[in-house]
């Protein structure tokens, strides 16, 4: 299952799962916008993304809207349509997270997709807050556990011929088992950090926490 949390959540999971794997103390990174997360010291910023599909972002773009409406205030035939189209959890009257049935893929075109267009934002300047700026990605279009050399080697390869003058620094890969870290310069895998459920559950606990959830 694909899960839809809201951008908030996403945010702090990826600000949370950088701190487990070493990367950066979470005391390093604030959750801020363009780019989503800053290390204020290094003037450096972590832009924050879920590669999902269309259907997947029409219903992101809804709970985006009323993340902060409580759902006894939400419109019932909205609230209707949402439950229709996905699983819905709510808990004290927010919706907290949604999942939808995952598309079953080995195709990188979606992924690559979703990189290029934030890169095509950086060049815009959208992220000029700071001086560089890395993308971090949760990976829901492609089983790269199951493909992992030929799913990041091809990803790594079509980025580095999307020639523009600015580019991410680093690359960071969330996906089911763990979390890849790539170097997009260079167009090699600096690091592969697996994480199992245990550990999953640790960094959960710990966004729940820092964003005061039951």
């Amino acid at each position: 299952m694909s899960i839809i949390e809201d951008k908030e959540y996403m945010e702090e999971l990826a600000r949370q799962t950088l701190s487990y794997i070493k990367e950066y103390a979470s005391s390093e990174l604030e959750r801020k916008d363009a780019p989503d997360l800053q290390d204020c010291i290094n003037n450096h910023g972590i832009e924050v993304v879920q590669d999902v599909y269309e259907n997947e972002q029409e219903t992101i773009r809804f709970i985006e809207a009323i993340s902060s409406t409580p759902v006894s205030q939400i419109p019932e035939n909205k609230l209707k349509r949402l439950k229709k189209r996905a699983g819905v959890s709510i808990c004290n009257d927010k919706i907290q997270s949604v999942s939808l049935s995952k598309t079953s893929a080995i195709d990188t075109t979606h992924l690559i997709e979703t990189i290029k267009q934030k890169i095509d934002k950086l060049n815009a300047g959208n992220y000029s807050k700071v001086a560089t700026c890395s993308l971090y990605v949760f990976v829901d279009t492609v089983f790269i556990d199951e493909y992992f050399s030929s799913c990041v080697e091809k990803t790594l390869e079509e980025i580095r011929l999307y020639t523009k003058p600015l580019m991410f620094k680093m690359l960071y890969l969330d996906y089911y088992y763990g979390i890849c870290i790539c170097d997009i310069e260079a167009g090699v895998i600096k690091n592969r950090v697996k994480l199992d459920q245990d550990a999953r559950k640790n960094i959960r606990d710990a966004v729940k926490m820092e964003l005061g959830m039951n």
